[in-house]
């Protein structure tokens, strides 16, 4: 089972402020605490962190992603 969540932002945010908030959201402290706080949040996987998007990412979302290898 996976957990599907979008976060959203205006197209106006800073590019560099969207980065870190989404690096924020896939390092490692925020891993361990997604991993013990519920047994659905040990789910939430980069890997599948672009699975049913539906709506186009900030350029500082898709950065991170590409740098990740999960966008060409």
């Amino acid at each position: 089972m996976t957990v599907g969540t979008q976060w959203f932002t205006s197209a106006d945010e800073d590019e560099g402020l969207i980065y870190n908030i989404t690096a924020g959201l896939w390092n490692d402290n925020t891993r361990r605490l997604l991993d013990v706080d519920h047994a659905r949040d040990a789910s939430i996987m980069l890997e599948t962190a672009l699975d049913g998007l539906d709506v186009p990412l900030h350029p500082g979302a898709e950065c991170l992603y590409r740098e990740q290898g999960m966008i060409e």
